[in-house]
């Protein structure tokens, strides 16, 4: 197993529509396999952002943050997801809005999808990004 090098992901979020499933914001997955490093989804229809990650790099083994705000419709939310090494830290606009200490985030060669699954459109988000930045830390 390959432990991540810790790194920070963020971006402004619009979304316009709550989708009812599953809606992927940006996702290291492979959906067909059940396999892969980590993903942001909407939360089913409830307006939470979820972030959830493998440890070994099978989604049956994954950990799980989901934000304490809800972001609006139709407005953009500055999110940030960040890795420390050691924590997954969630904020909105600054603010904290999830965690998680003591975790491990596994290292999958896959590329990094933005506004869905990478090659799987079933789970994709409704809205739009801009101003997104991905940078390894350290």
């Amino acid at each position: 197993m390959y432990k991540r090098q810790p790194f920070k992901i963020s971006f402004d979020l619009l979304v316009s529509e709550y989708v009812p499933q599953e809606g992927a914001v940006f996702s290291q997955l492979n959906a067909g396999t059940g396999s892969g490093s980590f993903a942001a989804t909407m939360t089913g229809g409830t307006g939470l952002l979820s972030f959830y990650w493998c440890r070994d790099g099978s989604l049956t083994t994954r950990d799980l943050i989901v934000s304490s705000q809800i972001i609006p419709l139709n407005t953009y939310t500055s999110v940030s997801i960040e890795y420390t090494g050691s924590s997954i830290n969630m904020y909105f606009n600054g603010v904290l809005v999830a965690q998680k200490a003591n975790t491990l985030v596994y290292s999958a060669a896959l590329p990094l999808g933005i506004g869905g699954h990478f090659g799987y459109s079933q789970y994709n988000s409704k809205g739009s990004m801009k101003n997104i930045i991905v940078q390894l830390i350290g």
